[in-house]
């Protein structure tokens, strides 16, 4: 087979290349092995781009995403790639450098060769591991390699491993820490010869590649170089960030950044953490710091008080480098945010795909490039013009079954196993029930309303504990903060009137529009975000603190009714949880659910996050376990759970921020009459602190001030995650008469006094003896989460 490419691989160029190969699948399935016959070849020839313009030469990364999928449908076929031949004088083809880098980049992900690469005749065997500012490697998705690309690094084994060998290479002649252009050249010239040939590098060694290049571009790279040889250099962050008399500013830089790197756990970044990280901080100027203090006052006016001036130096520093390392914090959320959905989207091309075979490409384009080369809906793109920038992510499979037929059959097969698994008779009627209503409803469903909150009105996806969350959040989150388009397809190879779908805001609101661009094999997901800019700092109203600093007796006297006798008038209940068999966490999670009993008002269902830690582990399956205990069957009005992590916690905070706009639908940011009451251990000086914090609400503001008002009467976590001088936002009361978490006052009830840690004291008894460890200056309302504990 011959085929002749465009000079530009544009999605139009894709949709006939797709449909082609679509038809040899067709060809397949109905023939079985047969069809792979020995010694198919595909050549691939590019034309000769001498004279074309250089916006008329480019290609969508989608394609060699296809190729590779076609390698694996068809193994025993030879895909050639062929340029033309290099004529004396000339200049190879723009396509040639990111090609050789592709490839050896997939053949170190995919541990085989996907394509071979010619000029003329002639095979290039030359390798390149440059790593790019403009895109991450092609990312191969199987069982296999889901698990090295989204596993978190472990100590020992992570990226300052690899920083430390690197510099073991130093050996005799040092480079030249003021010269950084030639620093780093000498550098991966070192890290490379570490490594060994490319062909045995390791996934990790790919993607630590990546990660040096972004500590380069945040000015650490030279900065830890140096401190690990124990040279005395002044080398500073910046040209303008200098050393004067007096000023810190420069040291603070260095330190700033570093300890937010640290605290953030980017060095124990998954694979795919630090690719995105490398790319999006390479990519943006965001980070790069101007060389003239009125650039650096320019970019930090909107945030900064009108009256501070170039005069006022050291303050002008001291803002930037605040707001540098707030927004640095932002990004590393953001890039986890991405990988989250990346692996939530893997996950379902391993589980519901026939191959469980997948492909993972994104680059960063100029608007000019998003013109020419992708699918995109006019009233979305009517917003941009040139000078944009777009980080295009794509996920592909090569599924023979489409989202909506393959869910369907999940939810059967569902629905027989709970009858199977659930003897509460009650229960098990209600939830076959929901889900014969569900698979009725989903009959109905093309394929948006599975991005859009707003039209998914089903018993498991409203009650977000299905394996889709990850995928829904991420999709709200780009769709409403980040101004994205999702272009989404979706097809059986039997399907006769494929479509797919663009989903953007316009005004806040989701709108749907129908693509006849759709690539119709397997299901295709294509994120365009737009790439901001400019600092963000999302400043918090500052209010008077409510009156009222103590609680009543009365709420003490309450609190008696309370305990885990069955006698007690307000009983607290611990069940023994059996683990849930097998591999599946989804299962495992609703294994939990239903181990419950169905409780009645005025009982509080209490849950030990440490005996949990096996199967609920992370933000996400958190939020399902205790969405599917308060929204489903057993309607559990109060929960008290403890022993979570604070960062844990932050992060189901951060995930349920993102619903809190659907206030139209059952989505917000939790229920009105739903309550979790967490209690947080917060560790400072090897002493150990329990913070309370209420998870209430159907809006985030609501949440916020619910603590806000416990926050007066008790140690709530807020103290420590908000601006000390941020306050209850109004004087209104919020009633809390129909929760058993409340005294007949409205006050939350001490149950720190009645809840044991793992030793047999109470929450209350250990935070008092941690409270007196401390050195006499300090106090609990000096702890700081910002900072790293002892």
């Amino acid at each position: 087979m011959v085929l002749d490419l465009p000079v530009l691989i544009n999605n139009s160029f894709l949709q006939e290349f797709v449909e082609e190969y679509r038809e040899l699948l067709q060809e397949l399935v109905k023939e079985g092995r047969a069809f792979l016959k020995p010694g198919m070849k595909l050549n691939v020839r590019f034309k000769n781009h001498n004279g074309a313009a250089d916006d008329e030469i480019d290609f969508d990364l989608i394609f060699l995403s296809y190729l590779t999928l076609l390698k694996f449908d068809f193994p025993n076929i030879q895909i050639n790639l062929i340029l033309p031949a290099n004529e004396s004088g000339t200049q190879l083809s723009k396509y040639f450098y990111r090609l050789l880098n592709h490839r050896t980049h997939l053949e170190i992900n995919a541990r085989q060769e996907i394509f071979k690469l010619y000029i003329g005749d002639e095979t290039y065997k030359g390798i390149n591991t440059e790593r790019s500012g403009n895109y991450i490697p092609p990312l191969l998705i199987t069982s296999q390699t889901i698990k090295t690309l989204f596993q978190p690094k472990r100590s020992g084994r992570d990226y300052t491993t690899l920083l430390r060998e690197t510099f073991q290479q130093f050996k005799g002649v040092l480079p030249k820490l003021g010269d950084r252009e030639n620093f780093y050249k000498e550098f991966f010239d070192k890290y490379d010869l570490s490594r060994g040939e490319y062909f045995t590098w390791k996934p990790l060694d790919l993607s630590g590649s990546y990660f040096m290049r972004a500590l380069y571009d945040l000015y650490l790279l030279r900065y830890l170089f140096a401190r690990d040889k124990g040279l005395e250099t002044d080398y500073q962050i910046g040209n303008p960030i200098r050393t004067k008399k007096g000023d810190d500013s420069p040291a603070l830089f260095k330190t700033g950044v570093l300890r937010t790197l640290l605290k953030e756990g980017v060095f124990q970044f998954n694979d795919v953490e630090a690719y995105f990280f490398s790319i999006l901080i390479q990519h943006t100027d965001l980070f790069k710091i101007p060389n003239k203090l009125p650039d650096i006052l320019e970019k930090i006016r909107p945030f900064i008080a009108p009256e501070i001036t170039e005069k006022d130096e050291k303050l002008v520093k001291e803002n930037y480098i605040t707001l540098f390392n707030e927004n640095l914090v932002r990004l590393i959320r953001y890039t986890r945010d991405i990988a989250y959905a990346l692996e939530e989207l893997s996950k379902n091309i391993v589980e519901h795909t026939e191959t469980g075979i997948g492909v993972i490409t994104a680059r960063i384009y100029s608007f000019e490039r998003v013109v020419n080369l992708k699918s995109t809906e006019e009233g979305w793109r009517k917003q941009f013009s040139a000078g944009h920038k777009f980080l295009d992510i794509n996920v592909i499979d090569n599924g023979r079954t489409g989202i909506k037929e393959k869910y369907l059959k999940n939810l059967e097969k569902e629905k027989n196993e709970y009858e199977q698994l659930i003897e509460n008779a009650e229960m098990r009627h209600t939830i076959a029930e929901n889900y014969t209503d569900d698979i009725q409803q989903m009959q109905l469903f093309s394929l948006n309303q599975f991005f859009n909150y707003h039209t998914i009105q089903l018993y498991h996806q409203i009650n977000r504990v299905k394996a889709r969350l990850g995928l829904l959040i991420f999709s709200q989150h780009i769709l409403h903060d980040r101004n994205a388009q999702i272009h989404i397809s979706s097809n059986s190879l039997t399907e006769k009137r494929p479509i797919g779908f663009y989903l953007f805001t316009t005004e806040g609101q989701i709108v749907e529009r129908i693509s006849r661009d759709y690539l119709s094999l397997g299901t295709n997901y294509q994120f365009l975000i737009p790439v901001k800019e400019e600092f963000e700092h999302h400043a918090v109203p500052q209010h008077t603190r409510a009156s009222g600093t103590s609680i009543g007796a009365s709420v003490f006297m309450e609190l008696h009714g309370y305990g885990f006798s069955p006698e007690s008038p307000h009983r607290l209940i611990k069940p023994h949880f059996v683990p849930g068999q097998g591999k599946n966490k989804y299962k495992k999670l609703e294994n939990l659910v239903a181990q419950v009993d169905k409780i009645s008002d005025g009982q509080i269902l209490v849950l030990n996050a440490g005996e949990l830690a096996a199967t609920v582990s992370s933000s996400s399956d958190w939020i399902r376990l205790l969405a599917g205990l308060q929204f489903g069957y057993l309607a559990i009005r109060d929960i008290i759970v403890y022993g979570l992590s604070p960062e844990v916690y932050e992060d189901i905070v951060n995930i349920l921020k993102i619903f809190s706009d659907f206030k139209k639908s059952d989505i917000g940011f939790w229920k009105q009459d739903r309550q979790v009451l967490f209690f947080i251990p917060v560790v400072h000086n090897e002493c150990r602190f329990w913070f309370n914090s209420i998870l209430t609400a159907s809006d985030y503001g609501m949440f916020l001030k619910v603590n806000q008002e416990i926050d007066i009467y008790h140690f709530n976590l807020i103290r420590l995650t908000e601006p000390e001088n941020m306050t209850v936002v109004d004087d209104t009361v919020t009633d809390f008469s129909s929760s058993s978490l409340f005294s007949k006052s409205n006050k939350l009830l001490n149950f720190e006094l009645l809840i044991k840690n793992d030793t047999g004291s109470s929450l209350y008894e250990e935070t008092i003896w941690s409270m007196l460890q401390q050195p006499i200056k300090k106090g609990i309302a000096e702890l700081d989460l910002s900072k790293p504990s002892a």
